[in-house]
């Protein structure tokens, strides 16, 4: 097999496997964070000073799932790190 044979079917094996990762790992992420931020948006609900952390801990949740569904993969992706890509 060529180099270039090689190098197009690691691509081919990687982007099933992303895939396969997103529509498996990638709804339990969602559902952890939307759990999250549903318990904590109760907190601005409340006559306290923790107000303000029911509007930050559901963005944290929100901002850290998204990145860890978008810019992960994209990173994995580029760097091409050896324990995955051997």
């Amino acid at each position: 097999m060529t180099a270039q044979a090689k190098a197009c079917d690691y691509s081919l094996r990687s982007n099933v496997a992303m895939e396969k990762t997103l529509l498996t790992a990638g709804k339990a992420i969602i559902f952890v964070a939307l759990a999250l931020s549903a318990g904590g948006v109760t907190l601005l609900f409340t006559g306290y000073y923790l107000h303000m952390e029911g509007f930050l801990v559901p963005l944290a949740m929100l901002t850290s799932s998204l990145a860890t569904l978008i810019v992960l993969p994209a990173v994995v992706k580029l760097i091409k790190p050896g324990f995955i890509y051997r």
